[in-house]
């Protein structure tokens, strides 16, 4: 995980308080969410140039890609806010 500066970040969240780990995480989401719409411009571009599906094929893999990342950072922000709620004593 060397080459993402991200997941690098993420080794040393455990010395952050919790408000920067959620808008760290939260800033990572939305230049995923970018991503994914620029891609879906994309795909969608080739499909009404009748691009060859091969090369569609891999802009797919790269939409299906980000919306892992899009899915892990979820869980990540879901983790840290509801570890920021408990810690406050919130039930």
């Amino acid at each position: 995980f060397w080459r993402y500066g991200f997941l690098q970040k993420c080794s040393f969240f455990h010395h952050l308080p919790a408000g920067a780990i959620v808008a760290q995480t939260r800033q990572k989401l939305e230049e995923v969410d970018r991503r994914i719409a620029q891609l879906e411009g994309v795909l969608k571009r080739m499909q009404e140039k009748q691009v060859d599906r091969y090369r569609r094929r891999i802009v797919e893999y790269g939409i299906r890609y980000q919306q892992m990342r899009r899915d892990w950072l979820g869980d990540l922000l879901e983790g840290t806010t509801e570890g920021e709620r408990l810690a406050a004593g919130a039930p």
